[in-house]
């Protein structure tokens, strides 16, 4: 049967750059004239992209924002991204060691990879792509699917049940995220987890024995999944 390893992206594929977050905050000033946000992801109501631009237009208008203005910052978003960002050299930059465990999991015929992101589609499409590693993955879930990362990791498993026939059982499923969300999401929809963080003390329980500061080590890195799926 199928084993299934859905990633999270910032954080865990690409670190997330400070021209990146500045690119998606100035999108707002750009747009409506909002200016002095905060990039204290933690401190909005939901962590995604969509619900992060939900909450500060919402603020700004004193109602509830339209779709069309949803869509305005966040295409904006986009378009500075490829024109400020990438158009001027700053690339993604990938977690060190992440692109050789891909292109081995990548080999395995019975392993299918897939993305739960907080970024849009299209937005992580495009940073994916710049990257080169949006070839790696066959579906996943993202901001559209979900406002926290539960909802959005739920909705990624049943697309990899769509997509791959042979994957029958949730827990042959290894998420892997940066953020004690991740964890949370994880443990609530009972598959396995494994954390990319310096700092494992975020992740609170037994969590914190299954927490790795990036992949240089390729080998121990899979070892580690594969314990996960035998246990």
């Amino acid at each position: 049967m199928r084993k299934v390893v859905i990633f999270d992206i910032d954080g865990t594929l690409l670190e997330l750059l400070q021209a990146e977050e500045d690119a998606y905050l100035r999108a707002f000033e750009v747009c409506y004239g909002i200016t002095g946000l905060t990039d204290d992801w933690d401190s909005y109501k939901f962590r995604t992209d969509i619900e992060i631009a939900r909450e500060i237009l919402d603020k700004h208008f004193a109602r509830s924002c339209t779709t069309s203005e949803l869509r305005t910052v966040l295409t904006t978003y986009g378009s500075l991204l490829q024109r400020e960002v990438y158009g001027r050299g700053i690339m993604p930059k990938l977690i060190p060691g992440i692109k050789e465990v891909l292109d081995t999991l990548d080999k395995r015929a019975n392993i299918g990879l897939a993305l739960a992101t907080a970024n849009p589609e299209q937005t992580a499409k495009l940073r994916l792509e710049t990257a080169g590693m949006w070839k790696y993955f066959s579906c996943g879930a993202f901001a559209e699917d979900g406002k926290d990362k539960t909802e959005i990791l739920s909705k990624a498993l049943t697309r990899c049940h769509e997509h791959w026939q042979d994957f029958a059982q949730t827990r042959d499923t290894i998420f892997i995220g940066d953020h004690p969300s991740d964890a949370v999401a994880a443990r609530t929809l009972g598959v396995h987890f494994i954390g990319i963080s310096d700092q494992p003390e975020r992740f609170q329980g037994p969590v914190n024995d299954h927490t790795h500061a990036h992949y240089r080590d390729v080998s121990a890195f899979l070892q580690h999944l594969e314990r996960l799926w035998n246990s």
